[in-house]
């Protein structure tokens, strides 16, 4: 028999290797993460039904307003654009797309509820 088979060789080959040896493998094992600081909630009830009214308010806006608006506006980007750019008018060519955004940002008021401002 050889030394190896007898385990008088000096280490255990089969030691358990799950365990770090020193301080320097201590640190290259990946850390537990920390808990997310806990955010404060909004108290219930009256900022839900809030958020609620002002999400009706901007879909009404958003309806009656703002898509037909962007609607037009679009058409109305799309055939101008290429003739103003080559005249050289490009602030109305910027100004037609923001009408086109407005009701985007209606939409997204409408999402997250906020107010009017």
């Amino acid at each position: 028999m050889s030394a190896y088979d007898e385990g008088e060789e000096e280490g255990d080959p089969y030691e358990d290797i799950t365990e770090p040896k020193s301080a320097a493998a201590e640190s290259l094992l990946p850390k537990e993460p920390e808990p997310a600081p806990s955010t404060p909630q909004p108290p219930a009830g009256r900022m839900d039904c809030c958020c609620l009214l002002w999400s009706i308010i901007w879909l009404v806006v958003l309806v009656a307003f703002a898509w037909p608006l962007s609607v037009a506006m679009a058409a109305l980007y799309g055939f101008v654009s290429p003739m103003i750019t080559l005249i050289g008018l490009d602030d109305i060519s910027e100004s037609l797309l923001q009408a086109v955004h407005v009701g985007r940002e209606c939409a997204q008021n409408v999402r997250m509820g906020r107010p009017i401002a």
